[in-house]
């Protein structure tokens, strides 16, 4: 107890030595106003979303078919009867937008020869009786046709009364079984053939109509890993908002390569090593020291900068769904985990890419004892890490999938999205190991085996 006392009173005059540092608390508010930032942005992106001129209005799609109709008329091209009898319906009925009831105006107009059998699609787009466009889309399938994914989903609209509106979200979910439907058909029709189908993708396709159908069956209509990225979507709520600000963490990396890169080589520089080595602790636990308190010290502004995003995201957002879940299917079953442990592990996967490149800086700190270098070094990896990988899979050189920068983002690596087939997280986390225990090991022979 009484060695471990002394460790810990290392640690604690290390914690001293940063907090005593100005650049430190520069840091410390520049990732504070970084998240201000961050909300700033979201809330400007969510006033422009909702005021775009950009926007299609009712308005804009009645002047489309007027323009359309005027064309229609003047140039009297083939079939142009049947479009000029089309938008001239729509436009005597309020249809503007290109919905299922559009969908039923040119089914009348286009593909049924009898007016009489054109009566009941006219009528259904106008009562918004959109069940019986279904049916008319279910009859008039082929025979042999009928366990068609996009038969499946009228089908299903039809006997569970969901209404095919694309801001439903019980519609949406519906849509998105009847596209994995699709895809998996699509992969079981290849392996009929004879065809080689990915494993992973296979496997990806049948937990993906396990999960849907799951969520069907018990109404689960928010997943937190489909609510995050507002940047791409436009979506913006507490999920999406808080869910992709682990974005941020670069400056939190920034910070934690700063003090690595300085812990070591700064007793040098201004020759306070000596008075370091006094001390009766063993070199090997001194350099521990200053490793656990650069690696504790910056994991604390990580779970600082979650907290902080978190509450900003309620107090912007609104705390409605804060119950939510992210849903998985593991061993054959559907699994769920809160969404704040969830957007919680993908904080701790990001920071797996700055704590490697945090332990290089410490390393080259370590051996060269220079400052600039070691800080240098440690954020050009941690910044231009992707771009080498991007360009080395361009080429598809498969062997760049053993360099560490293709294993540090393991957020992408755990979602499918690595350009590497069949990259796995553990795969990344083996490769991750052993680049860690090189750094280490290397920090080790620099400061404990060289004289000072």
């Amino acid at each position: 107890m009484h060695k471990l006392g002394k460790f810990f009173r290392l640690i604690q005059n290390e914690y001293i030595k940063i907090l005593k540092k100005i650049s430190t608390w520069i840091m410390l508010v520049l990732i504070l106003v970084v998240c201000v930032g961050y909300f700033g942005i979201s809330k400007i992106a969510e006033y422009e979303i909702n005021n775009s001129m950009y926007a299609m209005t009712d308005e804009d799609y009645a002047e489309q078919l007027q323009s359309d109709l005027a064309y229609a008329k003047e140039t009297k091209y083939e079939g142009w009867e049947a479009d000029a009898g089309e938008y001239q319906f729509c436009l005597d009925h309020e249809i503007y937008r290109y919905d299922w009831r559009r969908q039923a105006v040119n089914a009348a107009f286009h593909d049924v020869t009898d007016a009489d059998a054109a009566e009941p699609l006219k009528k259904a787009a106008i009562d918004g009786d959109w069940k019986t466009y279904f049916q008319y889309n279910l009859d008039a399938l082929p025979d042999g046709s009928q366990e068609d994914e996009s038969a499946w989903l009228m089908q299903y609209c039809i006997d569970h009364d969901i209404a095919p509106d694309e801001n439903d979200k019980t519609y949406q979910l519906a849509e998105k079984l009847s596209s994995a439907k699709a895809e998996l058909a699509g992969y079981e029709r290849q392996k009929e053939n004879g065809a080689s189908v990915d494993a992973a993708k296979y496997q990806d396709a049948k937990d993906h109509v396990q999960l849907y159908t799951y969520r069907l069956e018990h109404n689960i209509l928010l997943d937190v890993s489909e609510n995050q990225d507002w940047f791409n979507t436009g979506v913006l709520n507490f999920w999406t908002v808080f869910g992709s600000s682990y974005r941020v963490l670069t400056f939190v990396g920034i910070l934690m390569i700063m003090i690595c890169g300085a812990i070591v080589s700064s007793e040098f520089s201004q020759g306070t090593i000596k008075f370091l080595l006094i001390n009766p602790v063993k070199r090997w636990k001194i350099l521990a020291a200053k490793y656990l308190t650069a690696i504790s010290f910056g994991y604390g502004m990580l779970l600082l900068t979650y907290l902080i995003s978190a509450l900003g995201s309620m107090l912007l957002y609104g705390t409605g769904q804060l119950d939510a879940q992210y849903l998985y299917v593991s061993a054959g079953a559907v699994k769920s985990m809160s969404g704040f442990v969830y957007i919680l592990r993908n904080y701790m996967l990001s920071s797996v890419n700055i704590l490697v490149m945090s332990t290089l800086a410490f390393a080259i700190s370590s051996l060269v004892r220079n400052t600039a270098l070691s800080v240098g070094i440690g954020m050009g990896a941690m910044l231009g890490g992707n771009l080498v990988v991007t360009i080395l899979s361009a080429f598809r050189l498969d062997w760049a999938r053993f360099l560490i920068f293709s294993n540090t983002d393991l957020v992408a690596i755990a979602q499918g999205d690595s350009p590497f087939m069949g990259h796995t997280v553990g795969f990344a986390l083996c490769i991750l190991g052993i680049h860690l225990f090189i750094f280490l090991l290397t920090a080790w022979d620099g400061f404990v085996r060289r004289e000072v």
